[in-house]
């Protein structure tokens, strides 16, 4: 499922440049490159949660077949990795949308 989430957002991304040059172009109306804009957020998005869950399943199958201990706290600071990621990727995506919406 990543590897097609992946394929997506590179996809999405590609459509999203496309749109960026036809609107610069005046070929494409703000609110069409808006749209093409959120579904490549959408993607990015996707493949994010996506990851989470993966963790999360991995993470419950550790429990149950009581592998918790020493996993524990590399657990953790994978949790703690992932949170500055997701912080780091929503601030990316502010930014990119700042600046395409001022070009």
């Amino acid at each position: 499922m990543l590897k097609t989430d992946l394929e997506l957002v590179e996809l999405r991304t590609e459509i999203t440049k496309m749109a960026a040059s036809k609107l610069k172009n005046e070929f494409l109306t703000t609110s069409d490159y808006i749209r093409e804009l959120q579904a490549e957020t959408g993607a990015k998005l996707n493949l994010e949660l996506h990851k989470i869950q993966l963790n999360e399943a991995k993470e419950k199958y550790r429990l149950i077949k009581g592998n918790v201990g020493s996993e524990q706290s590399q657990s953790q600071s994978q949790s703690q990795s992932q949170s500055q990621s997701q912080s780091q990727s929503q601030s990316q995506l502010q930014s990119q949308f700042s600046g395409r919406i001022n070009q």
